[in-house]
C-alpha cells in the first residue's frame, strides 16, 4: 500500500511540474500573440490617410508618373497586403494554440486534484 501512495505522489509531482511547463508555454504564446498584433498594428499603418505623411503615400505625383512606365510599379502595397495576411493567419493559429494549452493546462490541475484526494484516501487506509 505505501508503495501505490509513493507511486501516487510521484505521478502529482510529475504533474506538477508539466503543469509549470504548460503554464510557461501559455504565457510565451500569449507573449507572441501581443508581438505579432503589434506587428500587424504597424504593418496595416494608420487608420485615417490624413495621419500620413505625404512621403509616405503611394498616390503622389512623382510615384503616379514612376508607374506609367512599364516594369516600374512599386510592390509595396502588395507586399503590405501580404504580410498582413500572413500575421492575421500567425495571430489565428496563435490564439487556437493558446486555447488548447488552456485546456491541458485545466485537464492537468484536474488530474493533480485527483491525484491529492487518492493520495489522501490511500494513506488513511
Amino acid at each position: 500500500m505505501n508503495r501505490k501512495v509513493a507511486e501516487t505522489v510521484t505521478l502529482k509531482q510529475y504533474l506538477t511540474v508539466a503543469s509549470g511547463e504548460n503554464r510557461h508555454a501559455i504565457h510565451r504564446s500569449q507573449r507572441w500573440y501581443d508581438a505579432t498584433e503589434k506587428a500587424l498594428g504597424y504593418t496595416v499603418g494608420p487608420e485615417v490617410q490624413s495621419n500620413l505623411e505625404t512621403r509616405e503615400r503611394l498616390s503622389r505625383p512623382l510615384v503616379k508618373v514612376y508607374q506609367r512606365h512599364p516594369g516600374t510599379n512599386l510592390p509595396e502595397a502588395q507586399d503590405i497586403i501580404k504580410g498582413a495576411e500572413g500575421l492575421d493567419k500567425s495571430l489565428l493559429q496563435t490564439s487556437r494554440n493558446i486555447a488548447l494549452l488552456q485546456m491541458a493546462q485545466s485537464r492537468l490541475q484536474h488530474d493533480i486534484r485527483h491525484k491529492h484526494a487518492g493520495a489522501n484516501v490511500d494513506s488513511r487506509s
